[in-house]
């Protein structure tokens, strides 16, 4: 009487499951490039709105300008310091404050700017400075603030437009820095920053349909552009076309593209899509490069799926791969692999070889809770109980295992028609999960059994 049997699930469909839930739920996100900021420096400052510099200031400014105008930040500086009076201007301090930010003396330039401010609110330039300044210091509150007085007072540039929209961006309000980066593009059209940045706020704003048509539009300019390939398969993926995210990616990897999770990615995708020979191929092909960056995850993944589907060449394809980088993998990783190929025999109903590598995958790694359940599993089928036991006992002191290896040692003892030490397994994992039914249904079960036993 095997009561249990019907909630003993396969581990290669276990290992099924999860592979394709990983990809399902991927979160994929694109990288975005920092913006080259531009600190400038305005030449006047008689303009509506600026401060004022007095006549000794004005002919500090004609001095330094030469400074200026070379990079040589520091001498302006020294000039500065060394004739700034007393009764200094709102306008030598927003200068001083530039030259400083120049410097990336950022707090000493914040200092300066603050200075102007206070003499005089209304600096559209020191507000801009200091909204760079709090952005390089990654304070995005304080940076929108300044950057919006900036436009309030109008400084209707580009590069603030563009500067908000990223602040926008990194405070989770993707919607408007959509139309942050538009006006950014709409006065600086050759800009690709702003491109960048508009096709990043697009996907954090779920507008797939509008980012897929912008990075076509910008494919059509560089159709060579590795990395808008890449950012291509990202959005299509979000938008659930796995399809169009494959053929991106590999234009991508025929263009060059060779970071290990792009490549991990599209064998995802072939495995997804039905093409197991092409998945292991990208990552047998890449396999040292995986090993080496400790992303195994995603090769061990695909060795359970190859299993669950009876991809016998693909796997041992694989296991050959994994096999030449041995000594590159740790103790764990390799048990991990080891018990694939356990699981794999298993399947094929190779009991013997199965056992010999999963008795030394617990060797590498004793305390593997999926090479002791496995190997339980394993002498269970061999008819060799006693031993099952043994393992799942050693499985159970591990807590993400104990719930299967009391399910397991319920399922030798209803084979030794032993009701009365199943039931109380199966009470124990009753407690473990109270939510499984179909355990509280076997108990009931158990409980007749053993009363008209009595």
């Amino acid at each position: 009487m095997t009561l249990l049997h019907r909630f003993i699930r396969p581990l290669a469909l276990v290992a099924s499951i999860s592979f394709a839930h990983s990809l399902s739920a991927a979160n994929i996100t694109l990288e975005m490039d920092d913006p080259e900021w531009t600190f400038l420096l305005k030449s006047s400052h008689q303009q509506a709105g600026n401060a004022s510099l007095t006549s000794e200031e004005g002919k500090l400014f004609r001095e330094i300008q030469p400074l200026l105008a070379k990079g040589d930040y520091q001498g302006a500086l020294t000039q500065i310091e060394q004739n700034t009076s007393s009764d200094a201007s709102a306008a030598l301090y927003e200068i001083k404050g530039q030259v400083l930010l120049n410097l990336k003396r950022y707090d000493e330039a914040a200092a300066a700017l603050n200075k102007a401010l206070e003499m005089q609110p209304g600096l559209a330039v020191s507000h801009r400075a200091l909204g760079m300044i709090y952005l390089m210091q990654q304070d995005f509150k304080n940076a929108k603030q300044h950057l919006s007085q900036t436009l309030e007072l109008g400084g209707n540039d580009a590069q603030t437009y563009g500067q908000l929209a990223y602040v926008n961006l990194q405070l989770h309000k993707p919607h408007s820095a959509v139309a942050g980066y538009q006006t950014a593009l709409y006065l600086d059209p050759e800009n690709s920053q702003w491109y960048q940045g508009l096709l990043y706020a697009l996907t954090a704003s779920n507008d797939f349909t509008q980012a897929a048509s912008l990075v076509d539009e910008m494919l059509i300019d560089k159709p060579k552009g590795r990395r808008l390939w890449v950012q291509r398969a990202q959005i299509a993926m979000n938008a659930g076309d796995k399809t169009k995210a494959l053929g991106s990616m590999e234009t991508a990897l025929a263009l060059g593209v060779d970071r290990v999770e792009n490549i991990a990615l599209a064998a995802r995708l072939h495995m997804e899509l039905g093409n197991p020979r092409r998945a292991v191929e990208l990552l047998s092909g890449d396999i040292r490069r995986f090993a080496k960056a400790g992303d195994m995850d995603t090769v061990l993944q695909m060795g359970r799926w190859l299993a669950s589907r009876d991809e016998w060449s693909a796997l041992e394809r694989l296991v050959k791969a994994v096999n030449d980088v041995k000594g590159l993998l740790s103790s764990d990783q390799q048990a991990d692999f080891l018990v694939v190929e356990g699981q794999a025999a298993i399947a094929r109903k190779h009991f013997k070889t199965a056992s010999s590598k999963l008795a030394a995958a617990i060797e590498l790694a004793p305390g593997n809770g999926e090479a002791l359940i496995t190997m339980a599993n394993v002498q269970k089928l061999r008819n060799n109980q006693q031993s099952a036991v043994m393992y799942y006992l050693r499985a159970e002191t591990l807590p993400e295992f104990k719930a299967r290896a009391l399910q397991g040692r319920a399922q030798v003892e209803i084979d030794r028609k032993d009701y009365a030490a199943a039931l109380d397994l199966l009470r124990q994992l009753y407690k473990e999960e109270p939510n499984r039914q179909q355990v509280f249904e076997n108990i009931q079960t158990l409980e007749r059994i053993v009363r008209n036993q009595a």
